[in-house]
C-alpha cells in the first residue's frame, strides 16, 4: 500500500505562535515511522504544490495531518483535493474541517441543533464592542485559528475598555502575522 503523509512542517526559525498548528520535524518522522508497517510512506508537504505532488505520488490512501496554508477553510483543502482526485484519506471531511475551524459558525450550528454554548459575538473592529449584548467578563480570541493561536491569559476581559485594547491587539496581530481572518470571537 502506498500511503501519502500530508503535513505542514513548522519552520525552524519560527517564533511566537504563528505556526503553532504546524508540526515539528520529529513529530512528522514519528508518524511516518508509525505508518511504515502498513505500507510505503510518501511525504506530501501540504504546500502550494500539494495537488501536483499527490497526483504524481498516486497514493492508495492519504494520512492527513496537514493544517493548510491560507484562508478560513485551509484545514479542508487536503481532503477536498483528495475527494476531487478520488483518493481515500483519513480524518474529517472538508465540510467538517471548514466549519469547525470557524468558531462562530461552529457555535451557530451547535446552537441550532440545541447544544448549549456560551453566548458569543464576532467582531471585525473594536468600534463594534459598544453594540455587544454580552455581559462581562468575556474572553476574546481569533475566530479562525486552532491550537491556542492568539489565546493568552490577557484575553479574559472584565470591561469594555480592556476588551477594546485586546481586540485592537488581536486584530492587528491578525493583519501582521500568518493569521487568516480579521474577525475575533467574544464569548461570555
Amino acid at each position: 500500500m502506498r500511503i501519502g503523509l500530508a503535513y505542514n512542517e513548522k519552520p525552524a526559525d519560527s517564533t511566537g505562535d504563528s505556526f503553532a498548528e504546524w508540526d515539528d520535524p520529529s513529530t512528522i518522522t514519528a508518524v511516518e515511522q508509525a505508518l511504515g508497517p502498513f505500507g510505503s510512506v510518501i511525504r506530501l508537504e501540504a504546500d502550494q504544490f500539494f495537488p501536483q505532488k499527490v497526483v504524481l505520488a498516486r497514493p492508495d490512501l492519504v494520512f492527513n495531518m496537514a493544517e493548510g496554508l491560507h484562508g478560513q477553510s485551509r484545514e479542508a483543502l487536503v481532503p477536498a483535493i483528495c475527494e476531487y482526485l478520488n483518493i481515500p484519506y483519513t480524518g474529517s471531511d472538508p465540510l467538517t474541517l471548514a466549519l469547525s475551524l470557524h468558531k462562530g459558525r461552529t457555535k451557530e450550528t451547535l446552537a441550532y441543533r440545541g447544544v448549549p454554548t456560551a453566548p458569543f459575538t464576532c467582531i471585525e473592529a473594536p468600534e463594534q464592542i459598544e453594540r455587544m449584548a454580552l455581559t462581562y467578563p468575556v474572553f476574546i480570541k481569533p475566530v479562525a485559528e486552532g491550537s491556542g493561536k492568539g489565546v493568552f491569559a490577557s484575553n479574559l476581559c472584565a470591561s469594555a475598555a480592556a476588551l477594546g485594547e485586546r481586540a485592537r491587539f488581536l486584530l492587528d496581530e491578525v493583519e501582521q502575522n500568518r493569521y487568516v481572518h480579521t474577525t475575533v470571537g467574544v464569548s461570555a
